[in-house]
């Protein structure tokens, strides 16, 4: 594959900074420093891990948490990207801020349905994307099929 497909394959993006999402680009920066370096040196050295948040990270913390988090984390390698999703492409995001390329998309955001969820063409149960027991989020034209590589939980 080519040098910017790899990039983009070892490419983690997280949209949601909330204390989900922090957690998760926590534990993975982890997992790629501790454990995927010893095994695969030369592929943890080109993971990028980027999170993407609207508003401000851990914004219903109060500030020295939030710097705190984000202080510790920017030493880890994670970049922050302050930008709001329009839309969800099968590499890239569609920001406010321009595109960004993903390998592995992780979808943390908001306690309920936001305009965008709710449009997506997936079948919804109260409110939220519904799933089968394998988490893999089902389509609204046919439940019993779902969407390839897409997940929910």
């Amino acid at each position: 594959i080519s040098p910017e497909e790899r990039s983009r394959l070892l490419h983690f993006v997280i949209v949601g900074g909330g204390p989900t999402g922090v957690e998760f680009t926590g534990e993975l920066t982890d997992f790629i420093i501790q454990d995927v370096a010893r095994l695969f040196p030369g592929a943890a050295a080109e993971m990028k891990i980027t999170l993407v948040e609207a508003r401000d990270v851990l914004g219903s913390f109060e500030a020295a948490h939030r710097d705190y988090a984000t202080t510790r984390l920017e030493k880890k390698g994670v970049h922050f990207q302050k930008a709001t999703v329009k839309e969800v492409h099968a590499a890239h995001l569609e920001t406010d801020n321009g595109n960004i390329p993903y390998g592995v998309l992780v979808w943390s955001t908001g306690v309920g349905p936001t305009p965008f969820v709710t449009a997506l063409p997936l079948d919804h149960a109260a409110g939220r994307i519904a799933v089968d027991a394998c988490l893999r989020a089902r389509l609204a034209d046919d439940p019993s099929k779902h969407l390839p590589n897409v997940f929910a939980a």
